[in-house]
């Protein structure tokens, strides 16, 4: 039978590490999702100076019409 020692400062920079890369990836996806709705926003304006009807503009970029709306106001 094995027996190890349990150091508390080894597993709290393995759990320091952990979070780190838990962290990392929940941020790395929330700057996606914000990218990503940036994008829509900025075809949604470019769409509407172009004289695109707001319908079409809804249905390409799937925004909301209000949030289409507020972007071109």
């Amino acid at each position: 039978m094995l027996f190890t020692e349990f150091n508390i400062e080894e597993a709290r920079e393995v759990w320091f590490e952990e979070g780190m890369e838990k962290g990392k990836a929940e941020g790395k996806a929330e700057g996606k999702a914000e990218g990503k709705a940036e994008g829509k926003e900025e075809v949604a304006r470019s769409l509407f100076a172009n004289g695109v009807p707001l319908d079409i503009i809804t249905k390409s970029t799937g925004l909301p019409v209000e949030r289409v709306r507020a972007l071109v106001n």
